[in-house]
């Protein structure tokens, strides 16, 4: 038998200046117990013992691998889990050679190919050993079965980041890491107890760092954050170039840390009303089709409200106009299908996955389940969720008619291949009509009077959720002028999107 393996007796493996390993530690691991010695009366091979072990140690199953070793140390699994964790294995795989037999004694070599954390991919070259006891083959482990040189100790250095670094951790620096960090270069060798070069291993060269490029115009991006500067409540503003789907700004305040401006999904209330708008036109329906505004609007037993006022309406310009929901409702339920709603948020791209270098929420609209979730749908609210980001690139397919996708990377592998690309185009009677009605929501309507610059086209939103009495509020106003997109939202406002939302639109308008 064998004598019991000692870590004393082991080797270090350590990785260049930058990381040490302890390559006491790289070791075996098997598939479970059974193997396969058979009921017939042919000899056993060493052949299925030597592939349960090798598949075994792919997968860091170290208790299959014990039950596969011929008296295994008493240390055996530590050493092997210390041996994955030191040299922060991420992946493994094992190609077996030729195995050869004489008598009980088998040998079979062994390529390992071993995915570093970090760093990249390291081929090592070793032999797998093999004894037949009991008529059973059993692999005859030591620390030379993970590469010859093997002896003993180590220590690692951490991951890059430590929780006092600034850089790294959060957003597009965080995405696009490895191509900002590059790779550091690192030399796998054993070495002696005393520190004495044993054998090199490994070489892997460096790699260095490439910048990522994106689309946020400083100028843009500074006078959003003005416009945000001050906000008490939890704020978001996203400004895009209309023309191509380039993300010029996004800000994102009093938010714990969480990028809501793109990655944020919330009812949009009434901004909504420019997708409801659209489907209605689709159906035949013009600014002049006529409409009503009464206080209530009840649709399967449940009771709708009007958020902004009541003003005489007698058409679907003025419906838009004043923002009144129950117009809307009354329109809805009389002219549109379920899948309506799904089909045209479809043609501004909503719902589609995002692929802008940062993880980013396109939008969500269900098929309404009812004729009450319908008509909610219908004001922006039930199951709708938008982010700002999404309710920008509406507004920029309103302003151009051409729906883009939205882009932030230009120069990163995690980036946007599809970004700014077109995804469709809006009917050219969509397109006026909503330029119309979107300028008269801030003419004389509920944006109107909050300081928004001449040429801006809105839409306001306000949105009621929760259980709360009264239910909580969210804010909206979204919109164009020229070029610039753009959506604001004010989390938990208590106020409507008009005059919560229009001076921090016109405060970033005229800040440009």
């Amino acid at each position: 038998m064998a004598p019991a393996v000692a870590l004393g007796c082991v080797a270090w493996l350590v990785m260049s200046a930058q990381r040490r390993y302890l390559l006491s530690a790289l070791l075996v691991t098997a598939l479970g117990g059974a193997l396969l010695s058979g009921c017939s009366s042919s000899p056993p091979v060493p052949q299925p013992t030597a592939s349960a072990f090798l598949a075994a140690w792919g997968k860091q199953d170290w208790a299959a691998m014990r039950q596969l070793t011929s008296d295994p140390s008493a240390d055996f699994t530590p050493v092997n889990q210390a041996a994955f964790g030191r040299l922060s294995v991420r992946q493994a795989s094992f190609t077996a050679g030729t195995m050869t037999t004489s008598g009980s004694a088998a040998s079979e070599p062994v390529t390992e190919r071993l995915t570093l954390a970090g760093l990249g991919a390291i081929t090592l070259r070793s032999s797998l050993h093999l004894v037949l006891l009991n008529g059973k083959w059993l692999v005859k482990w030591s620390p030379a079965t993970i590469v010859p040189q093997l002896r003993t100790g180590g220590s690692q250095l951490g991951a890059p980041y430590t929780a006092r670094n600034s850089v790294g951790q959060t957003g597009l620096e965080q995405a696009a890491e490895r191509q900002l960090a590059g790779t550091p270069g690192a030399t796998v060798s054993v070495v002696s107890a005393s520190g004495a070069h044993v054998a090199t291993l490994a070489t892997l060269p460096p790699r260095p760092g490439q910048p990522v490029t994106t689309t946020i115009e400083p100028s843009v991006q500074r006078a959003a954050e003005a416009a945000l500067a001050g906000e008490k409540k939890s704020a978001a503003l996203v400004a895009v170039s209309a023309s191509t789907g380039a993300v010029l700004a996004a800000v994102s305040v009093n938010s714990g840390g969480f990028d809501q401006a793109i990655d944020g999904g919330f009812p949009p209330g009434s901004t909504f009303k420019v997708i409801t708008s659209t489907a209605l036109i689709g159906h035949g329906l013009t600014p002049r089709s006529s409409a009503s505004c009464p206080g209530t609007a009840t649709v399967d037993g449940e009771v709708f409200h009007n958020a902004e006022s009541e003003a005489p309406v007698s058409n679907l310009l003025q419906a838009f106009t004043e923002s009144c929901n129950t117009a809307f409702i009354r329109l809805a339920t009389g002219h549109l299908s379920p899948s309506d709603f799904p089909s045209t948020a479809a043609m501004f791209g909503l719902g589609d996955r995002l692929h802008i270098g940062l993880v980013a929420f396109g939008g969500s609209v269900p098929k309404p389940k009812d004729e009450a979730d319908l008509a909610a749908t219908s004001i922006g609210q039930g199951r709708v969720l938008m982010s700002p980001l999404a309710m920008a690139m509406i507004a920029a397919a309103a302003d151009t008619g051409t729906v883009r996708a939205p882009q932030l990377v230009t120069s990163s592998p995690g980036g946007s291949s599809a970004g700014g690309a077109v995804a469709g185009q809006l009917p050219a009677s969509v397109v006026s009509d909503l330029h119309e009605m979107m300028a008269s929501v801030v003419a004389r309507g509920t944006a109107a009077g909050q300081g928004l610059p001449a040429g801006t086209y809105a839409k306001t939103g306000t949105a009621q959720y929760g259980t709360t009495k009264p239910l909580k509020t969210d804010a909206w106003l979204m919109g164009f002028k020229g070029d610039i997109a753009f959506a604001a939202l004010v989390v938990d406002s208590a106020g409507n999107g008009g005059p919560t939302c229009g001076p921090i639109v016109a405060k970033f308008l005229k800040g440009l």
